[in-house]
């Protein structure tokens, strides 16, 4: 979703930079680390690898009011905790693109950021539909202009790189070493915490590997906005969606919707998907189209919105995760 300009930023930034002044005489800055997250993943990450000295920094997630990676807008406060910050952790994609400002304008001249498409460089996929729907579109389009236009259009990066525990556990190096050189006193404590931490997301890794291959369903039907793709190709489910990832301004292809009922009566499907933030509609149609019966849809959770409230539950990154394999082993057996 192509929203937020480098102009708005700016404005915020000479917005705040007025107040700074006022603002520093007022309250000193913290002694302690200083780190923003943009998403709730990072921040669960950078709290849990913190460990027993989580107390000494000031970790601000910037959704925590339950606005997702696509929705959020960055507010003046917001960008000046960026500003003065020592780690800036963001997505680096088309929903923070508001980000690279924010950095090259940030008062902290030292700040390391962590830019998590940046870290995954070429193993970050691009949005897509099914290969089945492309190559079809290809065959009627032949090499007409529709054909050479959908082409030439700019490949758009899937930003949900958190849905993967492969991909979390690089992340999670990552941050461990921004810690530790920010905080050579505790650097055996972080290494510590990573080990501790790592063990678990190989143990999620090795649970989802072992369900893929013991399931009776390996393609996911999602009817809805998909940002699974890097978790569906981790572990070699196949899987057709409505839209090719979620960017709102798309329209749900009517043959994709047909292709999939037509797929939920091939494989005798029974349980269609969708995250917790469903688009209207999409799952009725594509249900009231197969011929199978008794279909059920399910939510997976994409941590989109993840709010104080949950945080304060004890929701956690892994907590989600499970919750996902225990809806992914019923649904696929």
């Amino acid at each position: 979703m192509i929203r937020r300009t480098a102009a708005l930023v700016m404005a915020a930034v000479l917005a705040i930079a007025g107040l700074g002044g006022c603002a520093g005489s007022k309250k000193a800055r913290s002694d302690k680390m200083q780190i923003v997250c943009t998403i709730f993943p990072a921040y669960d990450w950078t709290k849990t690898l913190l460990g027993s000295h989580e107390d000494e920094a000031e970790i601000t997630y910037l959704q925590s009011d339950g606005s997702d990676l696509h929705s959020y807008e960055p507010s003046a406060k917001d960008l000046a905790l960026i500003s003065e910050c020592d780690l800036f952790i963001f997505v680096g994609g088309e929903s923070d693109s508001w980000s690279a400002d924010a950095v090259k304008n940030a008062k902290n001249k030292k700040m390391k950021k962590i830019d998590l498409l940046e870290v995954l460089g070429s193993s970050v996929k691009d949005n897509s539909l099914a290969d089945e729907l492309d190559s079809k579109e290809s065959e009627e389009e032949g090499s007409g202009s529709a054909a050479e236009g959908k082409a030439k259009e700019e490949p758009v990066h899937d930003e949900h790189v958190w849905l993967s525990p492969r991909n979390a556990e690089v992340f999670c190096n990552k941050i461990t070493n921004a810690l530790c050189e920010l905080d050579q006193l505790h650097e055996e404590d972080y290494k510590k915490n990573l080990v501790s931490y790592r063990k678990k997301l190989n143990e999620l890794d090795i649970r989802f590997s072992e369900l893929a291959a013991d399931s009776r369903i390996s393609t996911l039907i999602f009817c809805d906005r998909f940002p699974f793709r890097y978790f569906a190709e981790d572990y070699g489910f196949k899987y057709y969606s409505a839209y090719s990832g979620c960017t709102s301004g798309e329209e749900a292809s009517a043959e994709m919707l047909t292709l999939m009922s037509q797929k939920i009566d091939k494989l005798k499907i029974n349980r269609v998907f969708t995250t917790e933030q469903p688009q209207s509609g999409i799952a009725d149609t594509v249900i009231s189209a197969a011929e199978t019966k008794d279909i059920k849809t399910v939510k997976l959770d994409s941590m989109h919105s993840v709010d104080q409230k949950m945080i304060d539950e004890d929701t956690t990154y892994l907590s989600i995760m499970e919750s996902n394999y225990d809806i992914l082993e019923e649904a696929l057996s």
